[in-house]
């Protein structure tokens, strides 16, 4: 839309011109072989003055727009592998349509990829690159915390950097429809999502029965406080200084279980979200 303003807005100002001092293309016609006084060209172009003031008002605002939003600070751990350039290709498309983002790709490397870097500079996205690898102590152990030192760097970086905004956490195995970002946009503590092709239980979300938190609802509920997958939260970059996403890994994902289905969450968020879920038949 910028580009196109900029590109016919010197032909609107002609036209603007002309119509201004001839009133249409029939007095165009009509003055070709007559003369006009010079006063009333004057006057004429001191009204239309005003009016294109008024259009490059138009514009100034229309360009400045985006920025006026406020910044989404997108968080994306990744490390090398064959599917590392296909996926980040698949993220960064969706991206590039999300005004006002700052994308934040933390490698688990010691070294700079120059793959990434080209990929990050071909899609003209705000960005910034960071190697975050997983400190060596880590690596022994058989269960390896991945993609936490790529999250905490994520999170170091905004710290440093930024003041409003929200965080958003974007694995880049993950597929994402461009309305979670406009919905998160204005988060003012925290904001929660559900996530679906997650676990058998096929779905994990926060449960909410008339406009009221009531628990939660996912596959592995492990004793944690917050059971949500990393892509089910946005948090306010204020909120941090002070302290429709699916899950697409790269594998066959079965229907969900029948556990959405009890009784007890008849009248909850969980009634809707089983109308775009695929489960089990009963057996």
């Amino acid at each position: 839309m910028r580009k196109i303003l900029t590109v016919v807005l010197p032909g609107m100002m002609m036209v603007l011109i002309i119509l201004s001092i001839f009133g249409s293309p029939q007095g165009i016609r009509q003055h070709q072989n007559s003369s006009i006084p010079i006063n009333e060209i004057l006057k004429k172009l001191d009204r239309l003055e005003g009016r294109l003031n008024q259009l490059l008002d138009t514009v100034f605002r229309l360009k400045k727009r985006p920025n006026s939003l406020p910044t989404i600070y997108i968080v994306t751990p990744t490390y090398k592998r064959l599917e590392q350039i296909p996926e980040l290709t698949r993220l960064a498309q969706t991206l590039v349509n999300v005004p006002n983002i700052h994308w934040i790709v933390a490698d688990d490397t010691n070294t700079t990829n120059p793959q990434v870097i080209h990929l990050l500079k071909r899609i003209h996205l705000p960005y910034t690159y960071l190697l975050t690898p997983m400190p060596q102590e880590f690596k022994k152990e058989l269960a390896r915390p991945k993609g936490v030192a790529n999250r905490n760097g994520g999170m170091e970086w905004i710290r440093a950097h930024a003041t409003e905004g929200v965080l958003y956490f974007a694995d880049d195995d993950n597929t994402y429809d461009i309305q979670i970002f406009e919905e998160m946009r204005y988060t003012r503590v925290v904001s929660m999502f559900p996530v679906g092709l997650l676990t058998e239980a096929g779905l994990s979300t926060p449960v909410l029965k008339d406009g009221r938190f009531i628990g939660w609802y996912d596959g592995w509920i492990g004793g944690r406080k917050f059971p949500v997958d990393m892509a089910g939260f946005a948090v306010s970059v204020p909120f941090l200084l002070t302290i429709y996403v699916w899950h697409t890994k790269t594998h066959k994902n079965n229907p969900a279980s029948r556990n959405i289905l009890l009784p007890e969450y008849n009248g909850t968020n969980l009634r809707i979200l089983q109308e775009v879920m695929t489960i089990k038949e009963d057996s």
